[in-house]
């Protein structure tokens, strides 16, 4: 009978070792070397009881026919991370050119074998987009990068090196790649890079080529893309073809109802109002041209919401002369005369007054339509593009949403 127990006892601890070593799971989440030279293995522990990591196996499969065995004793608890095997003292320097075979070891006796290559062992997919492939000069095209592990081992320690070729026609300056570098890419996996490319020039169809490799990678395992530069042209046949000849700045706007300007977008409905905002001439038509403002330019308001009249009325405030900084209470208008402010070509900027009942005009434009409520509206900028203000030049009109207010 005692020989039966102690063999019953055997066997439920044995079945049970037998059941516990089924239930261990465990995964390589990531390998990677490290600054000291040093492999850098993370485990994560997938099942329901806690593993003994109690040793590895590496081989340098470039180098050595037999692998070597290193104590790792170490335990993780269910759903936990172990992180930073391979980093001690007794551990062996690696080689980011050599390609490893490793094997973990339980305590229970499982295994888990993988494979870490050395980029530069193999070719692997390299692929190089420019997106959008042609851009305006001054613009910037996007750079996507994407290297895909055709190998049957994890690659370890991938950092991009996207470079310019020589001989290009145009100028293109590169953004930092974003990320720096991929510590795992396990087999099948695909990683991705990106940088912005600016690109500026005067001819159109200039291009730029980039290349597209790993450090320490594989020789001639690269791959090549060709951003285009398309240049804008604006002659008096193309404005409509070409929005945002004229601009505005935003931060700019202001308003005043005597006394000192505001920037921001309530203020009072029952009081004289003007306005000011800076405009921008971006035509890049060289030769001296001008952008010459016509006494029709105009801010134009219109509420959002139907009032209590059941009107909705427009109500323009045309140009004026300048506004001093501090104007009186209420300001004094004096009359635009037609085209005396030209903006220059390629990036020329002005400021412009507005408060005018009519075109040319001083006198004040009333605000009886202007409800209380939310408005949105229009610098409507009329003018011509000619070098000197008397010549006739090309007539030019845009329309440029560009502020909501709230009259309280």
């Amino acid at each position: 009978m005692h020989l039966l127990d102690n063999y019953s006892q055997s066997f439920i601890v044995t079945n049970q070792q037998r059941v516990d070593a089924q239930r261990e799971q465990f995964k390589v989440s990531s390998v990677s070397i490290a600054n000291n030279n040093k492999f850098n293995i993370t485990i994560q522990n997938t099942g329901q009881i806690p593993i003994n990591i109690t040793r590895i196996w590496i081989q340098d499969t470039t180098t050595s026919a037999s692998p070597a065995k290193y104590n790792v004793g170490q335990y993780v608890v269910p759903n936990g991370i172990l992180k930073n095997i391979g980093q001690g003292s007794a551990f062996p320097i690696a080689s980011l050119t050599d390609t490893y075979s490793m094997q973990l070891v339980t305590g229970r006796g499982n295994t888990q074998q993988f494979t870490v290559n050395s980029v530069g062992s193999a070719p692997i997919n390299i692929q190089l987009i420019a997106s959008p492939p042609s851009v305006n000069s001054g613009f910037k095209s996007q750079l996507i990068m994407m290297v895909t592990n055709n190998q049957s081992g994890t690659l370890t320690n991938l950092v991009p090196n996207i470079s310019l070729n020589p001989g290009n026609s145009t100028t293109c300056v590169a953004d930092p790649v974003i990320p720096s570098s991929y510590n795992t890419l396990p087999s099948g996996s695909t990683a991705i890079f990106t940088s912005g490319v600016k690109v500026t020039g005067t001819v159109d169809g200039q291009t730029c080529t980039y290349e597209a490799q790993l450090t320490n990678g594989y020789a001639k395992n690269n791959a090549n893309a060709t951003i285009t530069m398309n240049v804008i042209n604006l002659a008096s046949t193309t404005y409509a073809a070409n929005s945002g000849v004229v601009s505005d700045s935003y931060t700019t706007f202001g308003w005043t109802q005597g006394g000192s300007w505001h920037n921001h977008w309530q203020f009072p409905s029952s009081t004289t109002t003007d306005f000011k905002i800076t405009i921008q001439n971006n035509n890049a038509t060289t030769g001296g041209y001008k952008f010459w403002v016509s006494k029709n330019t105009q801010i134009y308001l219109l509420q959002t919401l139907l009032p209590s009249n059941g009107k909705i009325v427009a109500t323009p405030f045309f140009l004026t002369s300048t506004i001093p900084s501090n104007p009186p209470t209420p300001p004094t208008l004096n009359n635009y005369n037609d085209y005396t402010t030209g903006l220059l070509n390629g990036g020329g900027t002005a400021t412009l007054y507005f408060g005018a009942s009519a075109a040319g005009g001083s006198t004040q434009q009333s605000i009886s339509n202007l409800q209380p409520g939310t408005y949105f509206g229009f610098v409507l900028v009329y003018g011509k593009f000619a070098v000197n203000a008397e010549d006739t030049g090309s007539s030019y009109a845009q329309a440029i949403p560009f502020l909501a207010v709230v009259m309280s």
